[in-house]
């Protein structure tokens, strides 16, 4: 007689944690994610949602609808943007060890997604340098890119530093900025970039060219400093990891060299780990 697959799994509730067989997942309460839906189910308890997730390849998280009786489980799979929303009448839980992909309010426009560039298992991201090059005004000539690169510094809880990671073209105009940090015991875990919209067809576009990140200790770094030159842009407001979780890797959006008009970095996107 074959047995059943929710009688099979290993089931603990420790406070806002559960754990099956060897996932663990991470309850935050009063929240629920945004992003993409793989299916919204029926199902009258956690244990029944947390299974289908668990069974699931592409499951990486679950919001539990506390207020309703139908349709109250959604399954999800991170996409390139999630918001996680005060919302009463939800709790969401996150595999510990899946990095949670959190997105700013200013998009970038030119270019493609690198992959996930992430600090060693146990690690975190503690500090950044980019690569600029200044932009001498409008004109085509010469053709100044804005943020040409970015990495990223990380270390363990211990304060052990770790293999670092970096995303850049090699481009003769993109000079290394300073390279700043946070103090000891913090990591980063908020993030927000300058991004310059489209000039129009005759004019140098830059795209992003200025980013800041933000200490668990609410430290502010910039690698760039002020601005000197003749850019401009709107900055995004400040982005945050999701409870109980920092910087652990990035996505970035880059236009590849050989255009008409070079914009370099378009968007960063954080990646952030439970610690």
């Amino acid at each position: 007689m074959k047995t059943s697959v929710l009688t099979c799994l290993v089931v603990l509730w420790v406070s806002s944690t559960w754990t099956l067989d060897t996932r663990v997942y991470q309850g935050v309460a009063s929240h629920r994610l945004e992003g993409d839906f793989l299916s919204i189910v029926s199902c009258g308890y956690r244990f029944h949602c947390a299974s289908l997730c668990l069974m699931s390849t592409q499951c990486e998280a679950f919001n539990w609808a506390v207020n309703t009786s139908l349709n109250n489980c959604q399954l999800i799979q991170y996409p390139v943007a999630v918001s996680l929303v005060q919302d009463k009448g939800y709790d969401v839980y996150m595999d510990k060890e899946v990095a949670v992909p959190v997105r700013q309010n200013v998009y970038g426009v030119w270019g493609t997604w690198s992959q996930d560039m992430m600090c060693q298992a146990g690690s975190y991201v503690y500090g950044y340098s980019v690569w600029y090059d200044y932009y001498d005004g409008s004109s085509m000539t010469p053709d100044d890119c804005g943020v040409t690169g970015v990495m990223f510094l990380c270390r363990t809880q211990q304060e052990t530093p770790s293999k670092n990671f970096s995303y850049k073209q090699l481009i003769a105009a993109g000079v290394q900025k300073d390279t700043v940090t946070c103090s000891v015991g913090n990591f980063i875990q908020d993030i927000k970039i300058r991004f310059a919209p489209p000039k129009g067809s005759k004019l140098d576009d830059d795209a992003l060219n200025n980013v800041e990140f933000r200490c668990q200790d609410n430290t502010v770094l910039n690698s760039i400093g002020t601005v000197t030159d003749s850019s401009t842009g709107t900055w995004s407001n400040w982005t945050s990891c999701v409870p109980g979780t920092v910087l652990c890797g990035a996505r970035v959006m880059y236009e590849a060299l050989g255009q008409s008009d070079n914009t370099c970095c378009n968007e960063i996107l954080m990646l952030c780990c439970f610690l």
